[in-house]
């Protein structure tokens, strides 16, 4: 593909997907619905074709994809849903993992940058204290919390020592956004006020996370040893 039809494919896909976000702010208290899931779906599932036409990082475009999958299970009512979604999220983020642990080249940022060091602990803080929130509602899904709750601690901690900082910063909204999605599945009431505000808050770190994750490496990471596009 050549560079033009590519920047045109990539812009369309950029402004469909902006568009689709916005649009699911309002309708995600809306009941389960094709439209509510493929509005839900369209922004990561574009994501994942700029990052397949930009020529990004296989990891990244299969990381997107399964975040796609993720929002389209988690979009639909049901047990099993929730558990194809789940496992959909859990692949990414291990994705994610490994495309992070092979950047892993910066010993002394830490050291020079200790406000990331600071938020890796404030977030594994947040993670242990969210743990035992949902560890009694969360029932037979106990061990696949756990699960869960490590492999995101494991990519926030791996993101951190990644030079540019978008990706430690997308790395620590995806983290949040799935403690706000535990605290709305495991511990909220039906009826609790706060469902008004959770939902869009979950939506919001959520697409700002993989935005922030997929720019990272498209656009503010120079190539290592092969693994990403030049910026």
């Amino acid at each position: 593909m050549d560079a033009e039809n590519a920047n045109v494919i990539v812009t369309a896909a950029l402004l469909v997907a902006a568009v689709a976000a916005v649009s699911y702010l309002a309708i995600t208290r809306e009941p389960p619905s094709p439209r509510r899931s493929v509005v839900k779906t369209l922004p990561i599932a574009l994501l994942a074709l700029v990052s397949f036409v930009l020529g990004g990082p296989w990891l990244l475009t299969l990381g997107l994809a399964l975040g796609a999958i993720g929002d389209w299970a988690l979009s639909r009512d049901g047990e099993q849903a929730f558990l194809s979604g789940l496992v959909a999220f859990l692949l990414a983020h291990l994705l994610y993992v490994a495309l992070f642990l092979q950047l892993r080249d910066n010993a002394g940022l830490m050291a020079a940058e200790p406000l990331r060091l600071a938020a890796a602990v404030l977030l594994t803080l947040v993670a242990a204290v969210m743990l035992a929130r949902v560890w009694r509602p969360a029932g037979v899904l106990r061990a696949a919390v756990l699960i869960y709750i490590a492999t995101i601690l494991a990519m926030v901690w791996f993101a951190a020592w990644l030079a540019p900082p978008l990706a430690f910063a997308g790395a620590l909204a995806f983290a949040a956004s799935d403690a706000l999605l535990a605290e709305e599945t495991f511990i909220l009431r039906k009826d609790a006020a706060a469902r008004q505000w959770i939902a869009p808050a979950i939506w919001i770190l959520y697409c700002l996370g993989q935005a922030l994750i997929a720019a990272a490496f498209l656009f503010a990471i120079p190539v290592v040893q092969g693994v990403v596009r030049p910026a």
